[in-house]
């Protein structure tokens, strides 16, 4: 009987892990996502919470990087290079000399942003994420 009790929660675990990995390459997940390359200027993000401004930065030229919520199952572009996020956010960025002069111009944008240096997630907040002035 202990050995039916401790498979069953063995058969458990696995499967609560295999979802959990599952989400994380949701397929689904990727249409809603905004990949974007920063050759020609930078971008601005803000990140606000009811209204208030909690971080800013600015990605500078040369950045790889992607960006989604869990609102939206498209890319939210209201215009002129400007991306709104509401919920949760998540952004992984990169630079062009981390990625290998190999696989730059054949890597699809998910494969090649799934291991970066940064990645920055954030619970229920509004994000802007624009370019600068040229």
């Amino acid at each position: 009987m202990s050995k039916i009790v401790v498979a069953a929660l063995i058969v458990g675990a696995v499967g609560l892990v295999a979802h959990r990995v599952w989400a994380q390459d949701d397929p689904r997940a990727e249409r809603a996502t905004v990949f974007m390359h920063a050759r020609d200027a930078a971008y601005q993000v803000v990140v606000s919470r009811h209204g208030v401004v909690m971080a800013a930065m600015v990605l500078p030229k040369g950045t790889i990087l992607s960006a989604r919520d869990n609102t939206h199952t498209t890319p939210n572009h209201v215009g002129q290079g400007r991306f709104e996020f509401s919920g949760n956010f998540e952004l992984r960025g990169t630079t062009e000399a981390d990625v290998p002069p190999e696989v730059r111009n054949g890597m699809p944008g998910p494969q090649m942003l799934r291991n970066v240096p940064m990645l920055l997630a954030i619970k229920d907040v509004d994000v802007v994420i624009e370019r600068t002035a040229q």
